[in-house]
């Protein structure tokens, strides 16, 4: 967090006297309900501290659910599909750039071209996990990279159990 006063954030303040107090936060990165507060030492006896609260609701520009996704179990030779929705909640064009999973051999992503979000417009993708023929848990991810300077990708991460078609 950042505070700006004028003169410097030592400075004095005549008595029937005011001053600007200008307070910031980054927000990237974060989402949801934010609260601060802010602490001011003063040097009049009857108030030595104030306590100055700011509050604020961060909604990100691009919404991405679920963040994470668990295929679950996965019988080999079966598959398994996965819905993933991508929000534009801002107020510009989103583009999409590019979408690639990590387990390339095991995951794909449909549809998995170049697109561009309109503000309050969702795409949805389909994601499809194929498991391989080594029983195990598998590990991965689905990388989407973006236009948006404070958020070149998003990284959403993916797991299965693959187990013995019995």
């Amino acid at each position: 967090m950042k505070v700006k006063a004028p003169g410097g954030l030592k400075t004095n303040i005549a008595p029937g006297e005011s001053k600007k107090i200008t307070v910031s936060t980054p927000t990237t990165l974060r989402r949801g309900k934010l609260k601060k507060d802010i602490r001011i030492a003063t040097n009049d006896p009857e108030a030595k501290t104030l306590t100055l609260s700011i509050q604020a609701n961060i909604i990100e520009d691009l919404y991405i659910r679920p963040l994470s996704i668990n295929f679950g179990i996965v019988k080999q030779g079966s598959s398994s599909e996965k819905d993933l929705l991508i929000t534009n909640k801002g107020k510009n064009l989103i583009s999409i750039t590019d979408i690639k999973p990590k387990m390339v051999k095991m995951l794909t992503i449909s549809p998995s071209y170049k697109f561009t979000l309109a503000p309050g417009q969702t795409r949805k993708l389909v994601l499809t996990f194929i498991p391989g023929s080594n029983v195990s848990a598998v590990y991965g991810s689905v990388v989407i990279k973006t236009d948006i300077e404070y958020l070149p990708e998003k990284i959403i991460r993916t797991r299965a159990k693959i187990v013995a078609n019995n």
